[in-house]
């Protein structure tokens, strides 16, 4: 029976279409079959495009693809690198349905893990690279031709293991390590031999996506990329990547572009960002953090009964582990769990004067709360509160600090004059409403001396109601 189960599930989510995909497919054919004069089309120039199985995208990308390539006298091929490498997706019939419904809007076949040939000099050349690497850092800054896939190695491997770190010693981590060579060289050859004028990437993260995206960038080819919160469930936009692979909204710019609006509409523009945190603040439901389903400022949140003792309180805001950890430019820390693990031992070194708490993301499914209660097992001086406490039964308990890596926490706390550290690069960085130290010594002397380095922290709201605005 469950094998039965498991063919039902390939065919109907592989192979067979869908009575609204034929009508998709129907409507793409009739509507871009003659779009352009084929004569005047380069079979070199190309646009490169994600393969990703992913319905609202692929909606935007069919009109997108065809206007592009009308635009730039040009064909559209998909490169594909499997991500999760499940028993299934290892065969190339995986890719049976989306091939034709990518087919249908113009798009073929570019460049195709299932097409790899590895030879046994090449995979013995990649095995010995692997074994020259021994810590967590020298996968971090490995390169290959000038590449650093090693980041993109690591984050594919405690992503698709839902791990919180990775383990050098894992032959699954070989694996990985080998595939992002092998694909790293296969599309070096392919971008070789065709012109590529325009990447469309799903993700700019992991081994599937990254590597066309970091290749596109040295080679000054434009990215044209899809924003779209909730894990793609709302809030759409179109980003064209220009200078550095984050997949939001530039950042590190936003005061130098603040600079530029006349005296009134810094006025106007700081008004709407005042608004955006009063909304926020008063618990009703915020369109802008759609995947928030609930305000974690709703007076509804739960409550807990924080320790009663004299101590002064440092709360530790954890990402979940196995997500992009390296979602920004740089972090202090190889990944979160480390990042946690030195916390948790500096409140060790602290318990006489501190009382540390450690709150798990709001977001955070059930089945991974235990990567967080199990760290937390040989730290009994930490304490634990479910991930359902509000923001305001926080902040109604005083606060000395508050650490987090790049979490919007940082402007919600610093709005209440409570010191914030960020352990890494961080939307709010362009700003000094935070502490953003740039090595493990700077941050540990700043959790050991808070109250100097809050004198340096400028929490005037203003700051905070622009950075929202330009968010």
């Amino acid at each position: 029976m469950r094998i039965l189960k498991s063919i039902l599930f390939i065919l109907k989510n592989n192979i067979l279409l869908f009575d609204s995909e034929k009508k998709f497919i129907r409507f793409n054919k009739e509507k871009y079959s003659n779009r352009q004069n084929k004569s005047k089309i380069s079979k070199k120039d190309i646009i490169l495009i994600d393969l990703f199985n992913w319905g609202p995208y692929i909606i935007i990308w069919s009109i997108l693809v065809n206007f592009l390539s009308k635009k730039l006298h040009c064909e559209a091929k998909f490169y594909y690198i499997d991500l999760y490498q499940s028993r299934s997706s290892k065969y190339s019939f995986f890719l049976t349905k989306i091939k034709k419904i990518f087919s249908s809007f113009n798009v073929s076949e570019g460049i195709n893990e299932y097409k790899f040939k590895y030879s046994k000099e090449k995979i013995h050349i990649y095995k010995n690279l692997f074994k020259n690497i021994k810590s967590k850092e020298d996968l971090i800054d490995f390169k290959y031709k000038s590449y650093d896939v090693g980041l993109l190695v690591y984050d594919t491997y405690v992503r698709i293991g839902n791990l919180p770190t990775v383990n050098l010693h894992d032959k699954k981590l070989e694996t990985i390590f080998i595939r992002a060579l092998k694909a790293l060289e296969e599309f070096l050859i392919f971008f070789e031999e065709y012109n590529v004028k325009c990447v469309l990437p799903g993700h700019l993260c992991y081994i599937s996506y990254g590597i066309v995206a970091k290749i596109a960038l040295k080679k000054n080819i434009p990215i044209v990329k899809i924003n779209s919160k909730f894990r793609g469930n709302s809030f759409y936009r179109i980003h064209r990547i220009k200078d550095v692979l984050v997949d939001v909204a530039p950042y590190y710019k936003f005061k130098k572009e603040f600079e530029l609006f006349s005296d009134l509409e810094k006025e106007k523009y700081r008004k709407i960002g005042q608004n955006l945190i009063n909304k926020r603040f008063s618990g009703e439901y915020d369109k802008n953090l759609p995947n928030m389903k609930l305000n974690q400022f709703n007076k509804k949140l739960e409550t807990s009964d924080l320790l009663n003792n004299k101590k002064r309180k440092i709360f530790i805001f954890p990402h979940c582990y196995f997500d992009n950890p390296h979602k920004y430019r740089w972090m202090i820390f190889t990944d979160f769990y480390e990042q946690v693990k030195f916390l948790l031992n500096l409140s060790k070194e602290t318990d006489n004067e501190f009382q540390w708490y450690y709150k798990p993301h709001p977001n955070e499914l059930n089945k991974d709360l235990n990567l967080h209660t199990n760290l937390l097992k040989e730290y009994p001086n930490v304490y634990y509160l479910n991930k359902n406490v509000g923001h305001n039964h926080i902040i109604s308990s005083k606060p000395d600090l508050i650490i987090t890596n790049h979490g919007k926490v940082c402007h919600e706390y610093a709005y209440f004059n409570i010191p914030v550290i960020n352990t890494g690069d961080n939307a709010h960085v362009n700003y000094n409403f935070s502490l953003n130290p740039k090595n493990k010594t700077e941050l540990r002397d700043m959790v050991l001396n808070i109250d100097r380095y809050k004198n340096k922290i400028d929490f005037n709201k203003n700051y905070i109601h622009e950075y929202l605005y330009m968010d």
